[in-house]
């Protein structure tokens, strides 16, 4: 344990292991990853450890990237949102995955 100094605060650690879970599962590396949602790696590094929230305009494109590894239902719950977005997330690569 660490005297004088409080460890880093990760309030969107859920929603990070749940993205990075996803990813690793779909076989995408970090840096490819950031580089389709149009992040640096280094942001999608601290949105997987929890440090910083995925920002909303990039869920939908993380829900297309990751389909069939991700379940809206669990993203969203793990985002702190509620309603879905969309039934079944199109292909972003244009056509099914």
């Amino acid at each position: 344990m660490r005297v004088g100094k409080s460890e880093p605060k990760q309030p969107y650690k859920r929603a990070g292991d749940y993205i990075r879970n996803a990813r690793c599962e779909a076989g995408l590396s970090l840096r490819d990853t950031a580089e389709l949602l149009e992040l640096r790696h280094v942001e999608l590094g601290r949105i997987e450890r929890g440090l910083d929230p995925l920002p909303r305009d990039r869920w939908v494109p993380m829900l297309q990237l990751l389909e069939g590894h991700i379940d809206e239902r669990y993203f969203r719950i793990a985002m702190g949102e509620k309603k879905l977005l969309f039934r079944k997330a199109p292909s972003l690569l244009g056509g099914e995955l």
